[in-house]
């Protein structure tokens, strides 16, 4: 099919990231208009389904094959069809809009991560008479709230007969602070994850060597040298 301006198309938000850095750059550094809007191109059909299948989650690998190439040639081109200028506008051009449709900004998501890493919740605990803890959902706050990850409810009789009074467990899970916290430090570059080490001496002439400088120090001949 011929080349053509891109129809609109339904903007989804994608269920899973399917990206490289390499590529996260281009998407960032793509061509932009003095309005400040993103440059579009005209696009065949088939990479503007690739471009869907891209925004679904898929890998890029999976979306070659998933518009048509072979097997043999879709992990060979799928780096270079990606760099394509029309696809990244495109791909550029859709999360965007998605930011725009659920108000998703770098300071809001920030504001959520900082929810989760600093929430004390030692607020909302209890301790039962028997030494247990259980969280007390009548003192939560919007910021508790937040880091709840999942809530479950289990019904189950009080002394597991079938006269027994029937009774509601309500379990709740919160987000790991420390995840959060790792992420929110990588994320306002607080954390260097590569160290480069280069060390060629060997420990036991390091030993030694500072064993003959204590020992020149004390005038006193080291247990390593005697012999």
């Amino acid at each position: 099919m011929s080349n053509g301006w891109p129809r609109e198309r339904e903007v989804k938000l994608q269920s899973r990231t399917a990206s490289t850095p390499v590529f996260e750059r281009l998407l960032r550094n793509v061509p932009r208009a003095e309005s400040g809007e993103i440059i579009r191109h005209p696009m065949s059909e088939r990479h503007m389904d690739l471009v869907d299948y891209y925004m679904d989650g898929l890998p890029m690998n999976k979306c070659m094959l998933s518009v048509g190439y072979k097997t043999a040639t879709a992990e060979a081109n799928a780096a270079r069809t990606f760099r394509r200028k029309d696809v990244v506008a495109e791909i550029a051009w859709r999360r965007e809009q998605l930011k725009k449709r659920y108000n998703i900004s770098e300071e809001r998501i920030l504001e959520e991560m900082a929810s989760i890493a600093f929430t004390n919740y030692g607020d909302i605990m209890e301790i039962a008479d028997d030494g247990t803890a259980y969280v007390d959902l009548t003192k939560m706050t919007d910021e508790h709230k937040k880091a709840i990850s999942e809530i479950t409810t289990e019904e189950y009789k009080e002394d597991r007969t079938k006269d027994g009074a029937t009774v509601l467990k309500t379990k709740v899970k919160f987000y790991s602070k420390l995840d959060a916290l790792q992420m929110l430090a990588r994320t306002l570059g607080m954390f260097n994850d590569k160290v480069d080490i280069n060390v060629n001496v060997n420990i036991m002439d390091a030993l030694d060597a500072g064993r003959r400088r204590l020992a020149l120090a004390k005038d006193v001949t080291p247990y390593s040298l005697q012999n």
